[in-house]
Formats: structure tokens, C-alpha cells, sequence
């Protein structure tokens, strides 16, 4: 999500993913109750809402109307506040408190007295969608060497919310690589399902449709020569284990000591 948060006072134009959209700012003066009713008039009631400098923790919000429905959208939480949960005055989607993230995104309506959560958008800076359609989480690589793009990465046994290579034939893998380029030790994208970009095994190529396995023969990549899963019998699960989705465009082999990124939609068994 794109921001800019330029301008003065009360009122200002924010622009979210390239649409300007005026909103009033709840800022430093906080309080644990915010209003909703804008400044400009007395009977003006505003719907978008940036929480900026922010300290309070919020415990409702103030002057609405029923019916009325809420974006706000937080441009920082250093505090950090909390958005508290409350069965008669916040009514949080999963009952919990929640402590936002700077950019996230979420919406509200007024059902009587109760303000209730119609959608959160967690910008998290531990998660995130790729332009392609993947959801990546930040992990630490513990491969021992640079990111390769497109390779099948396990989750490390020796570090905490790493990631180290796959190995060849792999039946633990659960994500792929985002960047290339990443240092041992420097936290790396990993796609995790959806669509991702997948490094085939060395001089082979990839067929539209086909179903994706761990390589047998190379650490961290696929194979993508398979037209269907294996067949039936104790054998077909246990190498049914081993896939890692299915190929969603085909792409030709480009020589020997290459591998070829074919675009797959991605899921672990």
C-alpha cells in the first residue's frame, strides 16, 4: 500500500494506492475515545480517519450515529496503542485486543451502541502479498549462501524463524524463495502459498498443468515433468508428500547448468 500523509491540520488528502481520499487525522491531542464527528461543522460526520502520533489506547469511538461506517487507517504506532475489545463498545472480529501495525487498514459500523470490525487489512511487516499473488512471510535465511530465487526452502532446525536449503527429494519443504541475493543470516521472502515463481531442476523444462515435486536429483529445486500425481499404493503417498503444487504456465528448457522459473500455484502437503 502506497501513502502520503503530506499536508496540515485537521482535514487533509491522503493518497492510498494512487486514490486521493479526504480524511480527517486523529492525532497527538488522543484521547480514549476519539471522535468521529468531523471539525469543519458541528453536524459533519466524517468516515475516514488516520491515527498519526497516536499514544492512547482506544476504547471506543465517540459522537457516531447508527449505521455509520469507519475506515481508519494508522500511519504509525511507536506507543504502542491498543485498539481494545469491548462486547459493548468495540466489538473486535476475534474478541482479542489488537495492537495495529503501522499501515494497516481497518473498518468499523456503528450497530447501536457497539462499533463492530467489518475488515482489517494487517500490512505486518512480517507478511505480505507479492505483485503475482503470494503470500510471503519474512524468515531468516540459513541456507549458508545468497537467496536463489525460486528455490524450495524447510524451516531451519537450528535458528528460530529461519529458513535453511531443501534437501533433493524432499518431503518437509514449505516455501519458496522470493529474491535472489539475500546473505546468509539476513532475513528473505518466502512464499508460502498462492503463486510464486518456482526454479526448476538443471535443464528441464515446464509444462502448463503439470503437477510440481521436489527435485530427486537437486537440492532446493522442483520437477516439473510430471503430467499427473503418482498412482495409487503406499509409494503414491508417500511421494505425494514430496509436491509442492501445480505449474501454471509452460516454459522451455534453456541448456545444460540453467534453471528455467515456471510460475506455479504453491501448497505443502
Amino acid at each position: 500500500m502506497d501513502w502520503d500523509t503530506s499536508g496540515t491540520g485537521t482535514h487533509r488528502e491522503t493518497v492510498i494506492n494512487g486514490q486521493e481520499l479526504e480524511r480527517a487525522v486523529w492525532d497527538e491531542n488522543a484521547t480514549a475515545t476519539p471522535p468521529v464527528k468531523g471539525a469543519a461543522t458541528s453536524t459533519a460526520r466524517w468516515h475516514k480517519f488516520t491515527l498519526e502520533g497516536w499514544a492512547e489506547d482506544i476504547t471506543n469511538f465517540s459522537d457516531g450515529y447508527d449505521g455509520q461506517e469507519i475506515t481508519v487507517f494508522v500511519a504509525d504506532n511507536d506507543g504502542p496503542y491498543v485498539i481494545e475489545h469491548d462486547a459493548t463498545k468495540i466489538a473486535m472480529a476475534d474478541g482479542t485486543d489488537l495492537i495495529p501495525n503501522a499501515k494497516d487498514v481497518l473498518g468499523f459500523k456503528l450497530d447501536g451502541t457497539v462499533w463492530r470490525q467489518t475488515f482489517y487489512q494487517n500490512n505486518s511487516p512480517k507478511v505480505k502479498y507479492t505483485p503475482i499473488g503470494g503470500v510471503a512471510i519474512l524468515l531468516t535465511n540459513k541456507t549458508g549462501g545468497v537467496s536463489i530465487a525460486g528455490t524450495i526452502v524447510e524451516v531451519d532446525d537450528t535458528t528460530d524463524d529461519a529458513f535453511k536449503l531443501g534437501v533433493a527429494d524432499g518431503d518437509e519443504q514449505m516455501g519458496i524463495v522470493l529474491d535472489s541475493g539475500i546473505a546468509n543470516g539476513e532475513e528473505a521472502w518466502v512464499v508460502v502459498s498462492g503463486i510464486a515463481d518456482v526454479a526448476m531442476e538443471d535443464n528441464t523444462a515446464a509444462t502448463r498443468g503439470y503437477w510440481v515435486r521436489t527435485s530427486t536429483t537437486e537440492a532446493g529445486y522442483s520437477d516439473g515433468t510430471n503430467p499427473d500425481p503418482p498412482g495409487a499404493g503406499i509409494g503414491a503417498v508417500e511421494r505425494h508428500f514430496t509436491e509442492i503444487g501445480h505449474c501454471m504456465e509452460s516454459v522451455i528448457a534453456t541448456g545444460g547448468g540453467t534453471h528455467i522459473l515456471a510460475r506455479c500455484v504453491v501448497h505443502f502437503n
